[in-house]
């Protein structure tokens, strides 16, 4: 799929080029008309094949990539796998880290995961702003 911001990359190089030879065909036809002759010639025979290489290579780069989506929790077991291996983590860490991947292979999963840690932190940060609250009554008081 070619979009309008690749389009405009592919036309600019090619009027640039198309510019630069009209310039030397009437360079070379005021010099020397057989010359420019040859030059055309040789241009319609092998300019062809060397615009569709040139194209064939534009589009290559133009495309996109490959989706990666699909590779990442492979991605990023295999890194836990290498940390741990290398000594990185500690068998607990290496656990909790592994649990939390496991848990959360899909969309669906680190909604529910995100969700539930919400919930278990919420009765804890409760717990120290009433602390605090504390403190300060005591403090005022």
């Amino acid at each position: 799929m070619v979009t309008d911001r690749s389009r405009l990359q592919l036309t600019m190089p090619a009027a640039a080029v198309i510019i630069a030879l009209i310039a030397a065909f009437v360079a070379l036809a005021v010099l020397e008309s057989s010359v420019a002759i040859l030059l055309v010639i040789f241009g319609f025979i092998f300019g062809g094949e060397l615009l569709d290489r040139l194209m064939s290579l534009l589009e290559q780069s133009d495309a996109e990539p490959p989706d990666e989506t699909d590779a990442a929790p492979e991605d990023a077991l295999e890194r836990l796998r290498t940390r741990y291996a290398d000594g990185d983590l500690s068998d607990a860490e290496f656990e909790r880290r592994l649990e939390t991947l496991v848990e959360t292979e899909t969309v669906a999963d680190v909604e529910r995961y995100l969700a539930q840690r919400r919930e278990t932190e919420r009765p804890a940060d409760r717990d120290v702003a009433d602390a605090g609250e504390r403190e300060l009554e005591r403090s005022s008081g």
